[in-house]
């Protein structure tokens, strides 16, 4: 009984050892005060820097979202808060020591769950706040964990000082984990009230950014990626936005795609927040632009990413006389439209450069009313992005039904928008169709529904909608009805041939 007295009282301290509350922090070395920043050096690397005031733009470099790894006790994913990429390390293969954990630390976006474990860390206190952050260590080792993270020690007091993996056992390290200040950590809580976006409407610089009061007035703008992907770099600055107005500050958008990849052939919508006071006309042009972080470089060259950017489309929602009116300005494509390149060094082709600007036509499609049609009529224009399964063709095609409020009660079909035609995957297309019989306002529509005409049963045809946009015209007066973009907007199988979307 004494001896299990005695277990349980040594057991006690590990019992009663906090575990690190999921959440935003700055990571502070224990020893001097100094924090982990990453960025600000112009390269992947973590650096050992003196903490900033909130008012400095590079703030953003020295907080981090610590979360918890699921199916987990004590793992936990350690990311920037300004463009999403996480801590992330390797293993080589070793003789003596078999898989050793490498050195460098650096930044990467969030690996799939197969690669999760080198973006995993155990993160331990040791005593009174204080914490150790260890790599996970390959499933079923069963050998001690010596690895932690650790500033230099002979730079442990200068700013810019190395932050790594360190050995510390007497094998490799002969001063011991035990003799070590560098590899003591502290969390220091953060607001969670930072944002990756920012309405600006002020000039931009240090201290002077304004943030637009809220409206409903927005831009959403769809990026269609073509045949290279959109992947983040840490040496590379992720995707940035910025519109033009007429007689006011542009609005800038930093990290666009928040850090994640833009895969091959993928739809993504952004939506942009307006200032209430906007008019559609002020809206000028929109501006795509991705650098890198410091220099150019050949090592870097050697594996940056480069984007084909496919299409690109924006559509204004902006309050006018009480209502939302909705109006393209932009609808552009090519193969690609734009090739987003690491530098432009040698480059002479038009179509490919680290930035791009698209002026934006509101004026021409606020009347646009389809191809060889007269004022007064009525017409349609209709975008489809099919998804991962194609629309087969044949029997097998896509029809509108716009269901009317007047009395009678009238339903105008669009029938047959393929034309038979196969439309594959991750395609898009744009079908113009007028509509005839009797005149109706845009007050008189109920509901629009899209319908796949193909049967059920054994060997029938499903499609995957990625994206629906329904835009009508009555007596000059474009209004798009319809917007929507999700993967997938909606499954069309034997079960399902219907989707119906209320307007009125």
């Amino acid at each position: 009984m004494k001896n299990f007295s005695l277990f349980l009282f040594l057991l006690l301290p590990v019992l009663c050892m906090a575990q690190l509350t999921p959440g935003r922090y700055r990571i502070s070395l224990a020893h001097n005060g100094k924090v982990i920043e990453s960025g600000g050096s112009g390269s992947s690397r973590l650096t050992l820097v003196t903490p900033c005031s909130n008012t400095q733009e590079n703030c953003q470099n020295q907080i981090w979202d610590v979360k918890k790894v699921r199916g987990t006790e004590n793992q936990f994913l350690i990311q920037k808060v300004s463009n999403r990429l996480c801590m992330t390390y390797k293993e080589q293969i070793n003789g003596t020591y078999g898989n050793v954990v490498l050195q460098d630390v650096f930044m990467q976006g969030q690996m799939p769950i197969a690669q999760q474990r080198f973006q995993s860390f155990s993160i331990v206190e040791d005593k009174d706040g204080i914490y150790t952050i260890q790599p996970q260590r390959q499933p079923g080792a069963t050998e001690r964990n010596d690895v932690f993270l650790s500033a230099k020690i002979n730079t442990i007091n200068v700013d810019g000082g190395s932050v790594d993996f360190e050995y510390k056992n007497q094998q490799q390290n002969p001063t011991g984990y035990n003799n070590s200040t560098n590899v003591y950590w502290k969390f220091l809580p953060v607001a969670n009230t930072t944002s990756s976006v920012q309405v600006i409407r002020a000039p931009i610089r240090s201290g002077s950014v304004i943030v637009a009061p809220p409206s409903d007035n927005k831009i959403d703008i769809d990026f269609k990626t073509g045949g290279d992907n959109l992947e983040p770099r840490g040496f590379q600055k992720n995707l940035q936005l910025t519109i033009a107005l007429k007689n006011r500050a542009p609005i800038v958008v930093e990290d666009v795609n928040k850090g994640q990849t833009w895969a091959n052939n993928s739809l993504r919508r952004v939506s942009v927040p307006l200032p209430p006071d906007i008019n559609v006309m002020d809206l000028e042009s929109i501006t795509l632009i991705r650098t890198v972080v410091k220099s150019w470089n050949n090592v870097d060259a050697g594996i940056a990413d480069n984007w084909n950017l496919d299409k690109l489309t924006a559509t204004a929602s902006v309050k006018t006389d009480g209502r939302l009116v909705r109006t393209v300005l932009l609808n552009v494509v090519g193969s690609p439209l734009f090739r987003f390149i690491y530098e432009n060094r040698g480059v002479t082709d038009p179509n490919a450069g680290i930035s791009k600007t698209f002026p934006f036509s509101p004026a021409s499609y606020q009347n646009y009313q389809g191809s060889g049609t007269v004022r007064n009529q009525i017409t349609t224009a209709t975008v489809i992005g099919t998804g991962g399964d194609d629309l087969r063709g044949g029997g097998n095609n896509v029809e509108i039904l716009i269901k009317l409020k007047t009395t009678p009660v009238r339903t105008i079909y669009l029938r047959n928008l393929n034309n038979n035609e196969n439309w594959p995957n991750d395609s898009e297309r744009t079908v113009y169709k007028p509509v005839t019989g009797t005149p109706f306002t845009f007050a008189d529509i109920e509901s629009i529904e899209l319908r796949h005409t193909g049967g059920g049963g054994i060997g029938a045809d499903n499609w995957k909608l990625d994206k629906f946009k329904f835009t009508m015209t009555i007596n000059g007066e474009a209004r798009v009805l319809i917007d929507v973009l999700k993967s997938p907007e909606h499954i069309f199988t034997g079960d399902s041939r219907r989707k119906t979307y209320r307007i009125n």
